[in-house]
């Protein structure tokens, strides 16, 4: 009796080499600053007609030229940051520019 040695095997298909699969660049996170909270908020709030948080991420983006997400929004306009719609805020030594000696 013959047994037929030959293996009726898959092979997976070879992957292209990694020069062909188009690279993703990664976006480097870019923290919102605290006035830009605030200017997020006094926009949002001095509005009658409150604007969609979508709207939100266009104005921002048009004004700033940078993109927001909409959890983002969400979270700037919580309570968490709602110290931010008064001024006291501001006051804060973390909040003031830096002062650079002048004349080098």
């Amino acid at each position: 009796m013959e047994t037929d040695t030959s293996t009726t095997s898959t092979t997976p298909p070879s992957l292209p080499p990694t020069s062909v699969i188009p690279s993703t660049s990664k976006k480097r996170r870019r923290e919102l600053s605290n006035a830009h909270r605030a200017e997020i908020r006094k926009h949002f709030f001095s509005n009658a007609i409150k604007p969609s948080q979508r709207e939100i991420i266009q104005w921002f983006e048009e004004k700033n030229y940078h993109t927001l997400t909409q959890s983002q929004v969400s979270k700037v306009l919580s309570k968490e940051y709602s110290f931010l719609d008064e001024d006291k805020w501001q006051e804060k030594d973390k909040n003031k520019p830096a002062q650079y000696p002048a004349g080098s």
